[in-house]
């Protein structure tokens, strides 16, 4: 949906329902209590309800705003068994662009999520953020792009807890995080854009509905 020239949004709204779906099942061993093994296993229901939103703003023409937020509630659940799970998952980006001159842009964009959990486990949220400078050379056909992401931390920790009958576990990943990175891009090639524009002297009895041509 379109406000004027300056603003755009979508809504939408998604339903999810799956009976015995696959899902990995921690159990400890029978031999030992300090061994748990996994496994594929068809369990109950799984369900997710969510919704998506995305708007696009732009105050200035030389400014652009994006954000995204896709969220909701997953639930597991067996009717045959004392068993229930919910969780509230979402991801939410968001972005701005500033065009300095027709040659110089620069940004920033961050993220956060809480991902989808599988059946007993519970991961922690992640989160980024990122800044970057894009230069054009040789008549707009050279892109330079610096980008840096997540300047201020060195990881990101990424912590999961996993639990089932007589049993708990908790594991802790430090997922390299900082990182500097320079792009090119080189277009070939001398072709220039033109501007496509629709015939509208077509009519719709110009062709023969039997043979398809005049």
């Amino acid at each position: 949906m379109a406000f004027g020239n300056n603003y755009f949004i979508n809504l939408s709204v998604d339903y999810e329902n799956v009976r015995n779906p696959i899902y990995i099942r921690t159990e400890v061993s029978p031999h030992s209590s300090e061994i748990l093994y996994s496994r594929y296993d068809n369990f109950g229901t799984y369900q997710n309800i969510g919704t998506s939103l995305f708007v696009n703003y732009r105050p200035t023409s030389f400014v652009r705003l994006n954000s995204f937020f896709n969220g909701g509630f997953c639930f597991f659940s067996d009717k045959d068994q004392p068993v229930s799970q919910q969780n509230f998952i979402y991801n939410i980006t968001a972005n701005v662009d500033f065009d300095i001159s027709e040659s110089l842009s620069a940004g920033a964009s961050c993220g956060y999520t809480q991902s989808t959990p599988d059946w007993r486990q519970y991961s922690s949220h992640t989160y980024y953020y990122s800044f970057y400078v894009k230069k054009t050379f040789c008549d707009k056909k050279l892109d330079v792009t610096l980008q840096i992401n997540n300047p201020f931390n060195k990881y990101s920790r990424l912590k999961t807890d996993e639990w089932g009958d007589y049993f708990r576990q908790t594991r802790t990943n430090d997922i390299t995080a900082r990182s500097l990175g320079l792009r090119l891009s080189y277009q070939f090639g001398s072709g220039k854009r033109s501007e496509v524009k629709r015939n509208r002297n077509l009519k719709t009895d110009d062709l023969d509905i039997s043979t398809g041509v005049d």
